[in-house]
């Protein structure tokens, strides 16, 4: 306890150094703070009936969309508040639809956490895969509100299965269901005596799922298209390009290429310019109804707006997926769910279970250096029978481990009859 203490108080003034350096964690505070009193104003007399699911960011609130949105079809009567911890996530998703109240997630306290959960009264708690807060779970356990952790992921690494790690695994038994991911995190709690656990699967695929059924057309990038081979390059990093880049600059003469960075950064958007010529490249922010009919001649699509990616998948033959490399492996369940194999850095993969399942099965590939991309894509397009058979995988993939939602509402319903 003392040493999680600790180390609160140091990523509060960790926070207040790097606030006046980094406009990330500046908007962490200064965000937390706009919203101090609306927590009471809204909180602190109400008669509602909530469901309350929290995220760290982006990536987890789309693992939790689909109970969010299943959630709102099954109890309309309910209100629901999503909280995130960080900056991304909210400022992305503080319009959501589906949520009543979106709102930052105070720095856990003993004071802080006891005040807010006497506030919200929720009747059910939420957790998405990796976000464990002492005092909040404490509290809610302490309060006898059901909380359930779901698509979370265990690892040996972890500090739950360290000689020393009795305090985190405490909180594992603040929750009152935990749904995990795979068999085997199933039993690495079990070995530390954490049984109130169930193998639902990852609630990410019924997502992604959900967007390639309702996938539709995007006018201008069908134009670009034009009926040739297209790879498109999603949430690619500064990283990921220094190694492909060579690779890009021979295959763009044959294939057309979608770029899409991790972060919309004017620099980096500049030099993959230059790296494939000016004149090839075009992004979508400069598409005009005049340029239409000429989008064809253009070798590559650099995509400066959020939000397109899941779309663009519906046109790829390949999809090269960033993050591989330093950053940590990005979502390629989006690709594998309009059947697109997928290729990706070696280095940062392994915690990704998808990412490991599939290049067993041959659906995905991985490249350490500088021309291997281009082999890949030499092989897979010139190659039909190869390119359809991990296609096939791929697609397999994504309908097999579909259900994790359903399985997670049924015991959502045990708490909410």
């Amino acid at each position: 306890m003392l040493l999680y203490n600790l180390f609160l108080w140091v990523y509060r003034v960790g926070l207040l150094f790097m606030a006046r350096f980094h406009p990330k964690a500046k908007e962490f505070l200064k965000g937390r703070q706009e919203q101090r009193l609306a927590w009471e104003k809204i909180f602190s007399h109400h008669a509602h009936r909530i469901i309350w699911l929290h995220c760290a960011s982006l990536g987890e609130f789309e693992q939790g969309r689909p109970i969010i949105e299943a959630c709102r079809r099954a109890y309309p009567r309910h209100k629901l508040l999503l909280t995130f911890f960080s900056p991304s996530g909210y400022q992305l998703r503080k319009n959501y639809e589906h949520a009543d109240w979106v709102l930052y997630l105070p720095l856990d306290s003993p004071q802080q956490a006891e005040q807010l959960v006497r506030w919200v009264r929720p009747e059910l708690a939420l957790f998405v895969k990796y976000e464990f807060w002492y005092y909040y779970l404490s509290e809610l356990h302490k309060q006898q509100i059901p909380t359930i952790l779901f698509a979370a992921i265990f690892r040996p690494s972890q500090l739950f299965f360290k000689p020393y790690g009795n305090f985190f695994r405490k909180m594992l038994h603040f929750f009152s269901e935990i749904h995990v991911q795979d068999e085997s995190s199933r039993q690495l709690l079990a070995n530390i005596g954490v049984t109130h656990v169930t193998v639902s699967g990852d609630t990410r695929i019924d997502r992604v799922a959900q967007i390639a059924d309702a996938a539709a057309s995007v006018d201008a990038v069908a134009d670009f298209v034009a009926e040739e081979p297209v790879i498109v390059m999603g949430s690619i990093w500064q990283k990921d390009w220094e190694v492909v880049s060579r690779d890009v600059q021979i295959l763009h003469k044959h294939y057309k290429f979608i770029v899409v960075p991790h972060e919309i950064n004017e620099r980096f958007l500049q030099t993959i310019e230059q790296t494939l010529g000016t004149q090839n490249c075009i992004r979508y922010s400069a598409i005009s109804p005049e340029l239409t009919h000429k989008l064809g001649a253009y070798r590559a699509l650099l995509i400066d707006k959020i939000g397109l990616l899941s779309s663009l998948y519906l046109y790829a033959q390949i999809a090269y997926i960033g993050g591989g490399f330093k950053e940590g492996l990005h979502n390629i369940l989006e690709p594998a769910a309009f059947g697109v194999p997928v290729v990706f850095g070696n280095r940062k993969y392994h915690p990704f279970r998808e990412a490991k399942e599939l290049l067993a099965q041959g659906g995905a590939r991985t490249i350490a250096k500088s021309g291997q991309f281009a082999d890949i894509v030499s092989y897979w397009l010139n190659n039909r029978a190869a390119l359809q058979n991990a296609s096939a995988i791929c697609k397999d993939y994504v309908q097999y481990n579909r259900g994790a939602t359903q399985q997670i509402m049924e015991s959502i319903s045990r708490y909410l009859r």
